[in-house]
Formats: structure tokens, C-alpha cells, sequence
């Protein structure tokens, strides 16, 4: 690679690789979109504690550890759960770039 070439690229350390190219700094994206993500994300909060907490168990507390078969159920909804943020996320950005074309045609770009 020369010199030039390196220049011109960004560090990788201070590049948002989620961010497209053209992306600006505000999106507009629909408010059930944010509220399902939020929605997703309290729940695999609540879900990790409950995995936390069994697996400390019973030297945590002295209750008894949910079965194997509860956590890995636990652990899979955890999965789907992430999966579900992810589309979400998706559609926000097909939202969001749905609205930046609308624009772009309206001030006939």
C-alpha cells in the first residue's frame, strides 16, 4: 500500500464501522422502532440475570440452581432476543434511509 493510500484511509480505531458511508450523524427512524429495541434489550437484561444468578447458585445464596434445561432454554431466548434487536436495527436503517431518498427527490438531488 503506499504512502498516499494509507493517508487517505481512516484509522481503524476511530472508524464506526456500523455507520455507512454517507451516513449522517442523526437518523430518523420510527419511535415503536426504538421502543422495540428497548423493549429487547431490558429483557435480555432481566434474562442474564436470571442465567447470572442461577449459575452462582448454591454457593451464592443456598437456592437451588434453575435445571440445565432452563438455562439453556435462558440462553437460546437470549439468542433469539439478540437476533430480534438486529432486525430492528435493520429496519431502522431502512427507515431512516427511506427518509434520506424522499428528501434528496424533493430538494431534486
Amino acid at each position: 500500500m503506499s504512502e498516499a493510500t494509507a493517508e487517505a484511509l481512516p484509522h481503524p480505531l476511530t472508524t464506526d464501522g456500523w455507520m455507512p458511508a454517507d451516513g449522517e450523524e442523526h437518523a430518523t427512524v420510527k419511535n415503536w422502532q426504538i421502543a422495540n429495541v428497548f423493549r429487547a434489550v431490558s429483557a435480555i437484561g432481566t434474562i442474564s440475570r436470571l442465567l447470572h444468578n442461577s449459575l452462582g447458585e448454591p454457593d451464592g445464596t443456598g437456592a437451588q440452581p434453575l435445571g440445565r434445561g432452563t438455562e439453556l432454554d435462558l440462553a437460546d431466548a437470549l439468542i433469539c432476543l439478540g437476533d430480534y434487536a438486529y432486525s430492528q436495527t435493520e429496519d431502522m436503517r431502512g427507515t431512516d434511509n427511506d427518509f434520506r431518498q424522499y428528501r434528496r427527490e424533493a430538494n431534486h438531488e
